[in-house]
């Protein structure tokens, strides 16, 4: 079945990923698969960035720090072993977060919450990994 699982978490927003998160751990307990927690940090964040080039780096490090206290905390939310869940912070569109993600050959699935980046599925699709829409 799938032993990599990535579900991508839009950091900044406050959507509903109860089922994405339920099916994710299903599929994890069933092949003793793994939870790639995907956290991308919109585009339009480095837009903020541009007009403040001295402080671009602070930003970006504290963007990411946020981000991986969230996913954290999100994390805990899934009952799977310890060391079975990882996380990754991207900055940037989702797309391009879950490319580097297949780069590193680290996904068998795509489980995406109904609520979650919808103008992203018709990109998701070009790659050959599977998606679940919930």
């Amino acid at each position: 079945m799938y032993r990599n699982i990535v579900i991508p978490v839009n950091v900044f927003s406050r959507d509903d990923r109860e089922q994405a998160f339920c099916h994710a751990q299903f599929f994890a307990n069933v092949s003793s698969g793994h939870v790639h927690l995907l956290g991308f940090i919109p585009e339009y964040v480095r837009i903020l960035e541009r007009g403040y080039v001295s402080d671009m780096h602070r930003l970006e490090y504290v963007l990411r720090d946020q981000a991986l206290r969230r996913l954290a905390t999100l994390a805990e939310q899934l009952v799977l072993p310890e060391g079975f869940i990882h996380t990754y912070v991207y900055l940037g569109t989702l797309p391009e977060g879950v490319k580097e993600l297949a780069e590193q050959q680290l996904e068998d699935v795509i489980v995406l919450g109904a609520t979650q980046e919808l103008g992203f599925v018709d990109m998701l699709r070009q790659f050959s990994v599977p998606l679940l829409l919930i």
